[in-house]
């Protein structure tokens, strides 16, 4: 609904006036460094083989067990730095939120004090949380520490069988559904079925994701004509459309993308999600209750 102009000067916009906040009311404690350059030369950092400024890296899927997990470690004071309300996030950089963490635990180790007893329950519960994201993000964590970006490999194979008994609600515009934020998939009374796997591949500054999965849903018969009239009317429309559908078997691409990572700014195509909000709805409305669509997007990861 927007111009193209409207896009390019927003962005540009936002660029300079974050750029003048940052420089204006920044806390050195926080953020000690300057705001830079898209690329800067001078760095010493500018080593493109192996800083993890120019790796590339694909993103977490949003329904992943990870975030919940980095979630806790963020609500027991471990993660200053995460941004909650942008997602998804980069593997390299739920990496360097994991070595974040473990800083913020060996700090406080030790730090003996009145107050050990009370931080014992957190902390190990936090110990927990960080074998197993350890586990996750091994090869990231060796590529943050200086081995090369190069890498093919499945995330997952999975099966997901929901059966429902009695008639679920499908139309959240309208009404309100009984599933959310689970990409759309189709659900009906009945059993339900999704089985798919998840593959990525890592290059130098070069990244690719892709998921992929069959869908089952029984058939739905339409709402009843004075419903269907009812939602016409609502909506401005001027004849009812029925809302049915018949029994479903497909393959349907998730999230399929390729990225390119120059200093920390990620250039990626494809079917992708964004997640903007700490809420689970998003700022925007943003999310992945429906189907991902197909976009060019630009992220400082």
């Amino acid at each position: 609904e927007h111009f193209s102009s409207d896009a390019v000067v927003g962005g540009a916009l936002g660029y300079f006036i974050a750029e003048q906040v940052y420089r204006r009311h920044r806390d050195l404690e926080v953020s000690p460094g300057s705001w830079g350059n898209l690329i800067d030369t001078n760095s010493p950092e500018h080593d493109k083989v192996r800083s993890p400024r120019y790796m590339g890296s694909p993103y977490v899927p949003l329904d992943s067990w990870v975030y919940p997990a980095l979630e806790r470690l963020a609500a027991l004071g471990y993660l200053p730095t995460a941004y909650l309300g942008i997602r998804p996030w980069t593997r390299l950089e739920c990496a360097r939120l994991l070595e974040e963490a473990d800083d913020g635990m060996r700090h406080q180790t030790g730090n003996a004090g009145d107050e050990a007893d009370s931080r014992a329950g957190g902390e190990a519960e936090a110990e927990k949380i960080s074998v197993a994201l350890q586990t996750e993000f091994s090869d990231e964590t060796r590529r943050l520490n200086g081995a090369a970006n190069l890498g093919l490999g499945v995330d997952s194979i999975y099966t997901r069988f929901t059966g429902i008994a009695g008639t679920p609600l499908r139309d959240g515009y309208h009404f309100a559904q009984t599933v959310v934020n689970d990409y759309g998939r189709p659900y009906a009374e009945g059993l339900n079925d999704v089985s798919g796997l998840s593959a990525n591949a890592v290059a130098g500054p070069f990244s690719f994701s892709f998921r992929g999965e069959y869908q089952h849903a029984p058939g739905v018969i339409s709402d009843a004509p004075s419903v269907l009239e009812a939602i016409a009317v609502e909506d401005g429309v001027v004849t009812p459309l029925p809302d049915g559908s018949p029994t479903l078997d497909r393959f349907r691409l998730i999230e399929g993308s390729i990225g390119l990572t120059l200093n920390n700014v990620k250039l990626s195509f494809g079917r992708q999600n964004l997640w903007l909000g700490p809420g689970e709805s998003g700022a925007l409305l943003m999310t992945n209750n429906a189907l991902p669509v197909t976009m060019l997007e630009m992220d400082n990861v």
